[in-house]
């Protein structure tokens, strides 16, 4: 049966499933930046500090090491914002849900009502034609 709700209801439930569709973007975004993160820091851990040689060397690695930490701050960054994201896709999803649930509920309550008022009808109409059938067999 359409109701009013019902175009709302489908209005709703495809709002819903693009939030859902955000929400895993944002999951499987957040998760590349963890993998990039964890990446740096292994990367990190490679490097050596020179035992021996000249200072030119030592610079290079002190330099390679700055650059390093920078990376892992940049992607750092990035899984907290991906993390900031993936909590607004959450509440966004969950405002969603809500108002899905809300007029699917009622739209139920409408078509309660129509059934009931269907019934009623069918009740009445089945009354009026008893009445026409005992009216006719008594006369």
């Amino acid at each position: 049966m359409h109701t009013r709700f019902t175009q709302l209801v489908k209005y709703k439930n495809n709002e819903m499933q693009q939030c859902e569709q955000k929400l895993f973007h944002a999951n499987s975004e957040l998760v590349k930046a963890q993998e990039q993160l964890q990446c740096s820091y292994q990367l990190l851990h490679t490097l050596e500090v020179p035992k021996q040689g000249d200072i030119e060397t030592l610079l290079q690695s002190r330099c390679s090491f700055s650059m390093q930490r920078n990376v892992i701050r940049s992607h750092a960054q990035r899984v907290k914002h991906q993390s900031r994201l993936v909590e607004q896709a959450k509440e966004e999803l969950k405002a969603s849900l809500i108002e899905y649930e809300k007029f699917q509920y009622l739209e139920a309550e409408q078509i309660k009502k129509m059934i009931k008022k269907q019934k009623r009808e069918e009740s009445k109409s089945l009354d009026e034609a008893a009445l026409q059938t005992f009216i006719s067999r008594a006369q």
